[in-house]
């Protein structure tokens, strides 16, 4: 994009769907530290290693899996500059990660049913970014359509008249609340960052495991030397 399309209003689009599905500048989110599952940044890093191959390069596009609300996770980010020299990333699915989290013993720990669990592997490398979105967890609802998982979505929230928690208490299973969490893998390094609504993630530490609740606005970037590694863990939290 030239300065021009920026000057012209590009944005103003991004901007005004946000701010009617509910997203501003001044409210904050701060997620709680759920637990540290320890330092996986050693198991992590050999597997990567030797998975190498198989971990697959992405960037923010519309994907085949996506259905109804994609425009943050699409077509908007595209408006704006976005494109897939600056939305890299490598991501890999495969059923070893849960493992590698620790099994059913870490899945309990951070509050989450190991069955009905999709892991995430996400690399973000130097000089890419997740850009500001809200998630749709099209992908794991597809996988477990048996127990019915509902979502409100944020781009909803004008037409509902919801206030994100009221989104996070609709959003339910047959058998609990759905729900993400976002996990470290490799230790804060220079430029690592993550915003949750208008609260910056810094200074962690690997293994630290926040609650990310569904609707809520967020991004990760990489504007460091080094790789960001996490994994998102998306299913159904552990009734109390």
């Amino acid at each position: 994009m030239e300065l021009s399309d920026y000057l012209d209003g590009a944005s103003d689009e991004y901007v005004d769907y946000a701010r009617e599905a509910g997203a501003d500048l001044t409210e904050q989110y701060h997620p709680p530290l759920v637990c540290n599952l320890g330092d996986l940044h050693s198991n992590f890093k050999n597997w990567i290693s030797a998975k190498r191959n198989d971990i697959e390069q992405h960037c923010v596009k519309v994907q085949p899996y996506h259905r109804g609300e994609t425009l943050t996770g699409s077509r908007l980010p595209s408006t704006v500059g976005y494109d897939e020299h600056n939305t890299k990333y490598f991501m890999s699915r495969d059923p070893e990660i849960k493992l590698l989290l620790g099994g059913k013993e870490g899945f309990e720990k951070m509050g989450m049913q190991y069955e009905h669990s999709l892991c995430t592997l996400l690399i973000t490398p130097p000089g890419s970014t997740i850009p500001w979105h809200s998630d749709t967890m099209q992908n794991w609802r597809d996988q477990n359509a048996d127990i019915n998982p509902h979502l409100v979505m944020a781009g909803e929230k004008a037409a509902h008249g919801l206030t994100y928690e009221q989104a996070h208490a609709g959003s339910q299973s047959d058998i609990g609340q759905v729900a993400r969490r976002i996990i470290a893998v490799t230790p804060w390094h220079w430029g690592h960052f993550i915003e949750m609504k208008s609260t910056f993630i810094t200074d962690w530490e690997s293994g630290d495991v926040w609650n990310s609740p569904p609707c809520v606005w967020h991004l990760t970037g990489n504007a460091g030397v080094t790789l960001r590694i996490s994994v998102t863990v998306t299913g159904v939290e552990i009734a109390d």
